[in-house]
């Protein structure tokens, strides 16, 4: 236990520099966990803007495939009509009158909610992409907001600790 003693005598001979040194540690630690958290968060805003972009281009896509799909409704609508008025004329039927008309109607009816509702599914996935883009861009800025907030906390820790280190020493 002797060689204590030595280490003792140079602790307190040399304890404001020591003190002085803690301190600045101390605040290269702050400055470092500040950094980091600004930086998590300015992470956290990019990849959050990214999702968003994808999300918009998600409904974009979505979007341009329902009314492809309206545009073929439409046309095998108009397909299917022109086989029924065939088939009627070659049964010697007047497809202008009575039940020949009738299904003709009804066929151009059901195809009509067909295309409507892709028209429908067009919009809801657009709106479904852009609110998911809205939330993704709401989140990436308080992602970065609490980056700062966590480098601001970060820094007033550390100062108060390194002040606190500081009176203790006696500096």
């Amino acid at each position: 236990m002797a060689f204590l003693a030595p280490i003792a005598a140079f602790a307190a001979a040399h304890a404001a520099a020591i003190g002085v040194a803690g301190s600045l540690a101390s605040l290269a630690g702050t400055g470092v966990a500040a950094f980091s958290s600004i930086q998590q968060g300015q992470y956290a805003e990019k990849a959050a803007e990214y999702n968003a972009e994808m999300a918009n281009q998600q409904a974009q896509e979505a979007s341009t495939q329902s009314k492809y799909r309206a545009f073929d409704l439409s046309e095998q609508r108009r397909q299917m009509i022109g086989r029924q008025i065939a088939g009627y004329g070659s049964a010697g039927v007047n497809p202008d009158s009575g039940s020949p008309l009738d299904v003709m109607a009804n066929t151009a009816s059901e195809y009509e909610n067909d295309i409507y509702m892709a028209g429908l599914s067009a919009d809801q996935a657009t709106s479904a992409g852009t609110d998911q883009a809205t939330l993704d861009q709401m989140s990436g800025r308080q992602a970065a907001m609490a980056g700062w907030m966590g480098g601001g906390a970060s820094m007033l820790s550390g100062a108060g600790r390194t002040m606190l280190m500081t009176t203790r020493l006696g500096g």
